[in-house]
């Protein structure tokens, strides 16, 4: 690109209605498909609009306009496609969501190239001090700080939506998405450009030199030399747990910035495609963060090509203390492409690790298939092969400590000293910058477009939300769904890109819960289903629709009715038309069932959210499985809760939790003062507290806060064997008004049970997944939720329905009239997660309420009438998948203090 071409481009900004193709005749259709959006994401030049109108959907999401360029040099839009797209959506009668385009990762190619002509300053720069690129070097992307950049989108979406109100006189087109897939794959931008308004926003949090350095413990002389730390992915990408390692100039001849690995690789053994094999090996480590130390099975086809990405399932790793010896021990199911097999024994951070026994074995038979000279003192040195990147880490293959026959494979990774001395309280400065200066831009786009157009809605499309719970180190690294809400204020409806994994739906219900409490409309922009092959059949992804709007989601776009690539979104073709015409009118039924009705939620939970590294004690500032076992256990027994991380407590004030009855924390040992001094607030003014793991005790940098929950002071963590102890010999104390009820021990974890990181099929990152049914951890969890259920009970909280909670299976949602009158109606929406029809349910109303009489709406099919008896007890007739109790005439809800 010339420099000619580059001030051209930055001059030109005509009006759109110059570029505008105005020869669409004028539109007119059937009546437009009211309500809600509910639909699909299509994709208009793979057509199938013939068949799209045998369904009720009466939206869809189409990312149509794709910066087409009639001149690309002038950055003139060609409105061709659009129009032929827009005349067969009035045609169909459905409503039109279309992207515009404002995000950074969509500006690859020649809009990158662009802002990279201007000696590069305007590219994304990743930790390494180069280009940031998904492939290499093969794909650059802009800068979200780039001029050029930012002018080029406003320029873009200036024609665009010029156009659509010159052609749309109907509004087909109800809203604009802002932006695709936003943040996602954010990475953290070390441009020229990023880096001096980081200093900048350092001046604004800190005001002097002096408080920044005591925070960071830097010796920074002036502004200009606070520079981020420079974080680089360890974690093996996909798989296991991913944290951050920090690289400078002195310290790339230990770590290479591509990250940390350092393994020892076996021989190639040859297996069937598709058959189950075992893996295991004892494994001791000594200052390895939790995930780091890992066994690895690697895959090769015919071709001797590793098969990469389509399987996750074999990565397993250890969480054992320091210095003790434990066994991973799994089975795995191979792609149907397997032809043969490496096994990889990985230390993936700092530290050291050994491993005794590895093997691999036909499952169930239990053939070894790890000849006896891989594991012969005399030959193994020869066999196996010492893998890791340029000068990290040392290995040896010595004799086992109590068993000089057996062979130890030992690796080391040597710690290397830290950018500043609390590391860990400048990435989270860096993290929370470059994420707030994300939503700046998402903010900033929806109130131009706003502007530019004030008949119409923007709908957000935050990508990669899904996990926050399942996939919570990932959402620490390319995701900050709440600094996004916290931040775009001008956003009007919260597009969230969120999915369900099989029948746990978690994986989208937990970004709606945190997303609801902003009192906006909230939008599935894609929900996807996997990773069981991206096919759960219809039960489960009927289920986790259902389950959204349960907990508030009042739009859909189901991703994807027709795709040519990549096939497994391809959901047309693995659904009957029945089962889509099913799913499509039983959502829309849900979502009309409860408008005019406000979902109550008077509990909350503490999702501590922040960032990793290895500045963190091990790599972690909390545990996020102790979260998302926590999550699911109050689902599991009838709560309902919003969800707050540590950010958005902190930037919204003390004020913030004062409508909720009781908060949950989980595991979180390290908190700001801010987010702690609210809850410490909100226990003072009478509010109930119950939390699991380690107690909030210290800052980002190692300092303890400046108050301490009363109830957690002085004890240990218990070990998950004596969960059942620690919840029998809970602790209990007063602060205030409040009360504190602590478990020592990371009940969460416990009731989640073993997890594995799976994905079977398509491009989408694999999530956490629960993997021990068995019959002793399904009656440990039956314990852990009836004891639960009690220690509530027990804390004076009043809930508005009760039920059993032995099978764990019915999560229920309370929601009430909004507009009060002298009838006020109660709706309790009932969600079965368990596979099969349910019994019938005992739900005892509060006495406060007075309710008597209601009518049950069974599986959208049929209406049935029912009553309290003389005790107040309702009995919900069984149901497969949902049902909606509707009580007239009850008093006003309960007391919100005990």
């Amino acid at each position: 690109m010339t420099k000619a071409k580059l001030i051209t481009i930055s001059i030109v900004s005509f009006s759109a209605a110059v570029f505008a193709d105005v020869n669409v005749p004028p539109l007119k259709g059937p009546p437009v498909r009211s309500g809600s959006p509910i639909g699909f994401v299509v994709h208009p030049a793979e057509g199938m609009y013939d068949h799209l109108q045998r369904f009720p959907a009466n939206a869809e999401l189409s990312n149509i306009f794709i910066w087409r360029m009639k001149d690309q040099d002038k950055q003139i839009v060609d409105f061709g496609p659009p129009a032929q797209w827009l005349q067969k959506l009035y045609a169909s009668g459905r409503q039109g969501y279309p992207i515009l385009d404002t995000s950074v990762f969509h500006s690859q190619g020649w809009r990158a190239e662009l802002t990279g002509d201007a000696n590069q300053k305007e590219y994304m720069i990743g930790a390494d001090g180069k280009p940031w690129s998904l492939d290499g070097d093969k794909t650059h992307f802009s800068s979200l700080y780039s001029p050029v950049f930012r002018k080029g989108v406003f320029n873009y979406i200036d024609q665009l939506i010029d156009w659509i109100k010159l052609n749309d006189k109907e509004h087909r087109i109800p809203g604009y998405i802002d932006g695709a897939e936003w943040f996602m794959p954010a990475t953290l931008d070390y441009s020229p450009l990023g880096i001096s308004l980081f200093q900048t926003w350092l001046q604004n949090k800190y005001n002097d030199l002096k408080t920044l350095n005591a925070a960071w413990g830097s010796g920074f002389q002036q502004w200009q030399d606070a520079a981020p730390p420079r974080g680089i992915l360890v974690g093996n990408g996909y798989s296991g747990i991913r944290t951050i390692a920090f690289t400078r100039s002195e310290m790339k001849a230990v770590f290479n910035v591509s990250g940390i690995n350092c393994n020892w690789v076996s021989p190639s053994i040859k297996v069937e495609p598709g058959q189950d094999y075992k893996i295991s090996a004892k494994v001791w480590q000594d200052g390895v963060s939790e995930g780091l130390c890992a066994i690895n099975l690697i895959c090769y086809d015919k071709a001797d090509n590793p098969i990469i990405n389509e399987v996750d399932g074999q990565f397993y790793w250890t969480s054992f203390s320091n210095q003790t010896w434990g066994t991973i021990s799994e089975i795995c199911q191979l792609p149907a492409n397997a032809c043969r097999v490496r096994v990889k024994l990985c230390l993936l951070g700092t530290g050291k690790a050994r491993f005794v026994d590895p093997s691999l074995q036909k499952w169930p038979t239990g053939e070894q298939l790890l000849p006896v000279e891989f594991l012969a003192v005399k030959t193994a040195q020869k066999l196996w092969s010492f893998e890791n990147d340029p000068n990290c880490g040392q290995s040896q293959i010595v004799p086992a400590e109590d068993n000089a026959k057996k062979l130890m494979f030992c690796l080391s990774v040597p710690s290397t000293p830290l950018p500043y001395k609390h590391t860990g309280a400048a990435w989270e400065d860096w993290v929370t910058f470059s994420y707030e200066s994300m939503a700046g831009w998402l903010n900033m786009c929806a109130k131009h477009i706003k502007q530019r157009d004030e008949s119409r809605q923007v709908i957000s499309y935050v990508g990669c939300v899904f996990g926050l719970h399942t996939l919570g180190d990932f959402s620490t690294n390319w995701q900050r769904l709440d600094i996004s809400l916290a931040n775009s204020p001008d956003v009007n409806i919260n597009g969230i890109q969120v999915c369900i994994a099989d029948h746990d739906f978690t994986c989208a219900t937990g970004p709606i819960d945190i997303t609801r409490k902003y009192g906006k409309h909230i939008y599935a922009t894609d929900l996807v289903d996997f990773p069981f092959g991206l096919n759960s059949g219809f039960e489960a992804i009927y289920l986790g629709a259902l389950a959204a709007v349960q907990h508030g989601m009042d739009g859909m776009f189901y991703y994807c009715w027709y795709a040519n690539e990549p096939k497994a979104y391809n959901y047309a073709t693995n659904l009957t038309s029945s089962e889509i015409k099913r799913f499509i009118e039983d959502t829309n039924s849900a979502i009309e069932a409860v408008k005019g009705y406000v979902l109550q939620t008077d509990v909350a939970v503490l999702h501590p959210m922040m960032s990793y590294s290895l500045a963190d004690e091990n790599g972690r500032k909390s545990d996020l499985f102790d979260s998302a076992g926590l999550y699911h256990l109050i689902l599991d027994i009838g709560l309902m809760p919003d969800i707050w991380t540590p950010y958005e407590i902190a930037k919204q004030g003390q004020d913030c939790l004062k409508k909720y009855k009781l908060l949950f924390i989980p595991d979180c040992p390290i908190l700001d003062n801010a987010a702690n001094q609210a809850l410490i607030t909100f226990i003072r003014n009478g509010g109930v507290v119950i939390g699991t793991g380690r107690y909030p005790q210290k800052d980002f940098a190692g300092n303890l806060l400046n108050e301490i929950i009363p109830a957690a002071s002085g004890t240990e963590c218990v070990s998950a064997t004596d969960i059942t102890k620690a919840i029998s010999e809970h602790k209990v104390a007063t602060l205030g008004r409040g009360r504190i009820y602590w478990i020592h021990g990371k009940l969460g974890r416990t009731y989640w049970g073993k997890v594995k990181r799976w994905r079977e099929a398509g491009n989408t990152p694999s999530v956490f997944m629960q993997t021990d049914i068995s019959n002793d951890s399904e009656s440990l969890r039956k314990y852990i939720r009836c004891s639960m259920d009690k220690l509530i009970d027990l804390s004076g909280i009043h809930r508005v329905a009760k039920f059993d909670v032995a099978s764990g299976n019915i999560h229920l949602a309370v929601y009430k009239k909004k507009k009060s009158d002298s009838t006020n109606n109660l709706l309790l929406f009932l969600v079965n997660k368990g596979r099969g029809r349910t019994e019938d349910i005992s739900m005892t109303m509060n006495s406060s309420l007075s309710a008597k009489t209601g009518d049950v709406l069974i599986d959208f099919d049929r209406k049935v009438p029912v009553s309290a008896d003389a005790n107040g007890l309702f009995t919900i007739p069984g149901f497969a998948h949902s049902c909606i109790l509707l009580c007239e005439g009850v008093n006003n809800a309960v007391n919100s203090r005990p």
